[in-house]
């Protein structure tokens, strides 16, 4: 029910390591994570960061 503004810049994601380990919605808010903050449905205003920053990942 939110009003959609127009800005003229591209719709951007945060790239890294573990991306395409994790399952997303369509503003990359990682959905395993939304369903243990709020159960089977998302509440509004829900707030995850796309990328775990406190992960160490092992480069070959």
């Amino acid at each position: 029910g939110e009003p959609v503004e127009a800005t003229g810049d591209s719709l951007s994601v945060e790239l890294g390591p573990g991306l395409l380990g994790s399952i997303y919605d369509g503003i990359q808010r990682p959905l395993p994570d939304l369903r243990e903050m709020s159960g089977d449905f998302i509440t509004r205003g829900l707030s995850v960061e796309g990328l775990n920053k406190e992960k160490k990942w092992e480069f070959i």
